[in-house]
């Protein structure tokens, strides 16, 4: 029996688009870590790079392991991964659950185990947090994730993370998700967390293929509606004559939408109210009475 899953419309683009590169501005409860980064990371960054290492990224650790990674926990439940089945956090596996998975461990496995997850198919994610000098020191990975990214500091970011995210496994050569990077935030204030929001001035820088990355963003929504609609005339056809030739199809159009997402930035920003059928009315209204304009607009 399949489980039904519901995602709001941020989220929803998010998975739809699929890029590499996603810079999502959102207001607060809007399902960022559990909708957003738990997706992502389970399914294009873990999920396509087997025995591929990663960053959880945070301003501090505190950060990290009581707001973001509780939060990306529920999420990967909710996709039906495990906690201590599918993956292990802040351990090393033990051999029982090594046999189980056949676990290879990643291509370059950290040297302690207390600031990791390790992945049933061999990939793993470092903890890195900005306010430990040197936590990513000497690491080599393959993508980025973080929450909060309004409290990073920018130069701290580029100098010492940014470096690192060099990986040059051939396994992954192909695979538009390598070097991928994924920030979600609410809206920053004042200048520090600016550079956040520079990223949308880059939707219209001119890519490898021609196109501005809004562009290639809107041929990649095309392409989604006409694969749901063959996806939608397969379910009705399964087991007919039809079958063979429509899953031919929506595989030409998985090849191209992959081809496109190379080098694909993706930004985008949403309100709470996006969320509003989940969080209710009263949530709204009791940040209205609690915060000042400001506030509000803002978060």
């Amino acid at each position: 029996m399949q489980k039904q899953l519901h995602f709001n419309k941020p989220q929803l683009r998010s998975m739809m688009i699929g890029a590499p590169v996603e810079i999502a501005v959102m207001g607060r409860g809007t399902g960022k870590s559990e909708g957003i980064l738990a997706t992502k990371s389970s399914k294009c960054y873990f999920g396509t790079m087997p025995r591929g290492t990663g960053v959880i990224l945070g301003a501090t650790y505190n950060q990290i392991l009581t707001r973001t990674l509780p939060a990306m926990v529920a999420g990967w439940e909710r996709l039906g991964y495990v906690n201590n089945h599918h993956y292990v956090i802040g351990k090393k596996p033990t051999e029982k659950w090594m046999k189980m998975w056949k676990w290879k461990g990643p291509y370059r496995p950290p040297f302690s185990f207390q600031y990791f997850v390790s992945w049933w198919n061999g990939s793993g994610a470092h903890m890195v947090s900005q306010d430990r000098q040197g936590s990513s020191n000497g690491i080599t990975i393959d993508w980025i994730i973080g929450d909060e990214a309004k409290l990073l500091n920018a130069e701290k970011f580029r100098t010492e993370l940014l470096p690192a995210n060099r990986g040059i496994l051939p396994e992954f050569s192909n695979n538009p998700y390598h070097h991928g990077i994924t920030l979600t935030t609410d809206m920053p204030v004042g200048t520090a967390g600016r550079w956040i929001l520079d990223y949308s001035d880059k939707l219209n820088d001119i890519r490898s293929k021609g196109q501005t990355h809004k562009e290639t963003i809107n041929q990649i929504w095309k392409i989604q509606v006409v694969r749901y609609q063959l996806n939608f005339l397969l379910k009705k056809e399964e087991r007919s004559t039809f079958e063979k030739e429509l899953r031919k199809q929506i595989a030409v159009l998985d090849a191209e939408i992959n081809e496109l997402r190379k080098d694909l930035l993706y930004y985008h920003e949403a309100s709470t109210l996006e969320n509003i059928h989940a969080l209710g009315i009263e949530y709204i209204k009791q940040q209205l009475r609690d915060t000042t304009p400001f506030q509000f607009d803002t978060q």
